[in-house]
């Protein structure tokens, strides 16, 4: 109870769900409520504070904070093959690109460009994600560092 309070009471503070709640069926809930706990608890920032850090791709700054009309988060793009999904604000659902891979037909999956990802260690099921990423007839991987990614899909003498 403490540390809720603490964290309550910070002037600032940050709650990410991460990887773990990404895979679970009510995942936009969990998103939404980690949204909602930084808006009871005033975390955000403040229209026109300094925002100190941006993405790497983005001109530089400076920038300041600005509210934003709502968009939606889930229900965007085509709907898949897989199970009904659609994208999300986040991008594709992580238990959908290695079914698209694998199902054969029309809409099949043959090419994946990622860029500061690592879908072997990101996507559930990594077996068959290793599988799915070596049955591709292109895969791009941009990152600074190596990863278990381009790593495991050059060899098949790495474990899953």
């Amino acid at each position: 109870m403490s540390v809720a309070r603490r964290f309550a009471s910070a002037g600032r503070g940050y709650a990410v769900c991460g990887t773990g709640p990404g895979f679970a069926k009510s995942s936009t809930l969990v998103e939404y409520l980690v949204l909602v706990l930084e808006t009871l608890c005033g975390h955000w920032m403040s229209e026109g504070e300094r925002v100190a850090r941006t993405t790497t791709l983005m001109t530089s700054g400076p920038y300041r904070a600005q509210a934003g009309n709502p968009t939606p988060a889930y229900g965007l793009g085509e709907t898949l093959r897989v199970g009904g999904l659609t994208q999300t604000a986040a991008g594709m659902p992580t238990g959908a690109p290695t079914e698209e891979i694998l199902l054969e037909g029309e809409g099949q999956v043959r090419a994946l460009l990622t860029a500061g990802g690592n879908p072997v260690l990101a996507f559930p099921d990594q077996s068959k994600t290793i599988r799915a990423l070596r049955s591709l007839e292109l895969m791009v991987q941009i990152d600074p560092w190596m990863s278990a990614t381009p790593d495991r899909r050059a060899t098949s003498s790495h474990p899953p």
